[in-house]
């Protein structure tokens, strides 16, 4: 949700440092909170670190997109 308002106040000309920021904060927190999960179980299935691997790589994905289009760089 914070990603589509960031490219959408981005689109308008908009400042999104303070939204770029409070995306990060929650990226941390998503982060903590399922490493927290994650280890607190006993056994895991495979499902669950593929699915943990995935959500980092989209996280990753996510941010490239957003610093690519503040630096006016093509996102495709």
């Amino acid at each position: 949700m914070l990603l589509i308002i960031i490219a959408v106040l981005r689109n308008k000309g908009k400042n999104i440092k303070i939204w770029h920021m409070v995306l990060r904060a929650t990226y941390i927190l998503i982060i903590v909170t399922g490493g927290m999960l994650f280890f607190a179980a006993y056994s895991i299935p495979l499902s669950y670190y593929l699915k943990a691997i995935l959500g980092i790589v989209m996280i990753g994905l996510f941010e490239m997109v957003i610093v690519r289009k503040q630096k006016g760089k093509k996102t495709t």
